[in-house]
């Protein structure tokens, strides 16, 4: 529960701080975190171009894009329902979750914030008393305060169950793809997240680059994906009429056969608060958003 009480203390100090303008709490935290002054009337830089879309580019569409349970309908619009990965269930409150309805492996999450999802592997093994406790936590958080994510502010919190998606390799990877104007330019590939997380970022060609976006860049090479040319064809789909996005996608590979399945959309990629190096690639990114 110590991630759970933390997360939960930081965003009541955050909702306490909503008094604040979003420019200035935006600036403020910008500065804190990157050790820089926020260039927000002239932003060139990626970092900085992702907080001027915080304050200025309140699109409504984008509402829809980070709520996880309405995208699925524009996902399926876009690219077809059979890259959605299959709903158990959606409930407004953990107290109506019926776990005996469930199977044995499944996941929830919320729909309106991000990095609260529960895996459960073993239904028989898991506190379930427990699992409700943290949903309802994360219930009453708008995650908007946390950075001023504006496309956060107005999405009604529900709690979402799907299946458990699972890969004979027994290492589900997601896959990361910077959108500029509906087009792929770069993938991210994420390593051992919960001991020592890195990271290594490759071109849409999957030629690996000497770059560094927040944690150290992997020792790891990882495999050009069999069906990158498919995830690159949904990323672009998905992404189509936005300046910028990213776009999470799954490869699972069951019985020799690859499939491809939806992660989310992500319009504000570490909140516009990574550390990037070389400074000039945040650069390039940046140029890469035409606002």
């Amino acid at each position: 529960m110590k991630n759970v009480f933390t997360r939960v203390v930081k965003a009541k100090i955050a909702t306490m701080l909503s008094f604040v303008p979003d420019e200035v709490y935006i600036e403020l935290v910008y500065f804190i975190k990157l050790k820089k002054i926020l260039n927000i009337r002239n932003a060139t830089s990626f970092n900085e171009k992702i907080q001027y879309k915080k304050i200025y580019d309140h699109n409504p569409v984008y509402t829809t894009l980070v709520d996880k349970y309405k995208v699925r309908n524009y996902v399926s619009d876009r690219v077809g329902d059979k890259y959605l990965i299959p709903l158990l269930g959606v409930w407004d409150s953990p107290m109506l979750i019926d776990v005996n309805e469930l199977p044995e492996a499944f996941v929830l999450k919320c729909n309106h914030d991000s990095g609260t999802a529960i895996i459960c592997e073993d239904k028989t093994k898991i506190d379930f008393e427990d699992c409700k406790r943290k949903l309802n936590s994360y219930l009453k958080i708008n995650y908007y305060y946390k950075s001023r994510e504006w496309a956060y502010k107005n999405v009604k919190p529900c709690i979402l169950a799907e299946k458990l998606i699972r890969d004979d390799k027994g290492d589900l990877r997601d896959y990361k793809f910077f959108c500029f104007g509906g087009t792929v330019f770069y993938i991210q590939v994420d390593f051992d997240r919960q001991t020592n997380h890195t990271r290594k970022i490759y071109t849409r060609n999957w030629e690996p680059l000497d770059v560094k976006i927040e944690y150290p860049i992997s020792k790891i090479e990882a495999e050009r994906p069999r069906n990158l040319d498919e995830m690159i064809h949904i990323a672009e789909r998905l992404s189509a009429g936005l300046s910028d996005a990213r776009i999470d996608l799954y490869s699972v590979t069951n019985g020799g056969q690859d499939y491809v399945y939806f992660g989310e959309i992500t319009l504000y990629h570490g909140s516009g608060l990574e550390h990037i190096v070389p400074e000039t690639f945040n650069t390039r990114m940046g140029q890469l958003i035409k606002t």
